[in-house]
């Protein structure tokens, strides 16, 4: 349900917690999987969806897909002109895999729904859980193969609230740095807010007399960029992740 709030500012055009809004509402088509049409409609009422509202009627759904149907997804992509579509989850519409998700074919999926995306300019979010160890469930090959990573889960720090959850950026290509916010899910309306951005990755400007440098917070430098063999910094965070920090990227090693 945590998912449902992330759409709700992208259909309402709406800013949110200090990040501005780019449009005054988008169409966002959701494929469903993980839950029922009646929870999902639950969720979305309570969150503001409400029938005959403006941000409902920017919001559509498909219940049952799977990636064996990619003709549907065009002609979904042709009719309705959503601009961001989000997929959940990956275990679901890849049901029908004759691959175990720990293999390297498995997000043969994953990668055409990214040629996809190319092809029509779309944004297309796919859902997809972690397992015991709080790391994505399945082969590497699948987190290789997207292009930006966002984990969300429970804030399991001493004397955290129960509803308080921490959104990582784990993975960007788009010149986005590594950083961690720390949200609240309010269970009363199904709103997620802002309360702090816990840790981040800075690229400050050089000189001649001192150069340009990478500096992550309440995290240990473990290796510089030695070209042309590494071309990358390497990072260790409190929680013992290693992350690599390129000129116009990064990504955390699992």
């Amino acid at each position: 349900m945590v998912r449902t709030v992330l759409f709700y500012a992208i259909a309402a055009g709406e800013n949110w917690n200090g990040f501005p809004a780019t449009a005054p509402n988008r169409r966002v088509l959701i494929y469903q999987g993980d839950e029922s049409k009646h929870d999902m409609l639950q969720a979305l009422n309570k969150r503001g969806f409400k029938p005959g509202t403006e941000v409902r009627k920017c919001t559509q759904a498909r219940f049952g897909w799977n990636t064996d149907a990619i003709p549907i997804l065009y002609k979904d992509i042709e009719e309705y002109d959503p601009a961001v579509i989000m997929i959940d989850s990956l275990t679901f519409v890849n049901r029908y895999s004759i691959y175990d998700e720990n293999s390297v074919e498995y997000s043969r999926a994953v990668l055409e729904i990214n040629e996809i995306a190319s092809r029509t300019g779309k944004t297309i979010i796919i859902i997809h859980h972690s397992n015991r160890a709080g790391k994505a469930r399945g082969s590497t090959a699948i987190f290789n193969a997207v292009s930006e990573v966002l984990k969300l889960e429970k804030d399991t720090s001493a004397g955290a609230n129960p509803q308080e959850k921490i959104l990582t950026i784990e993975k960007s290509r788009s010149r986005r740095f590594p950083c961690q916010y720390k949200l609240f899910f309010n269970e009363e309306d199904f709103s997620l807010s802002l309360i702090e951005e816990v840790g981040k990755l800075r690229q400050l400007g050089g000189t001649m007399l001192e150069p340009e440098y990478i500096w992550v917070e309440n995290c240990k430098l473990l290796r510089l960029p030695n070209p042309p063999e590494l071309n990358q910094h390497m990072f260790q965070s409190p929680d013992a992740e290693i992350f690599a920090v390129y000129e116009d990227s990064f990504e955390i090693e699992h």
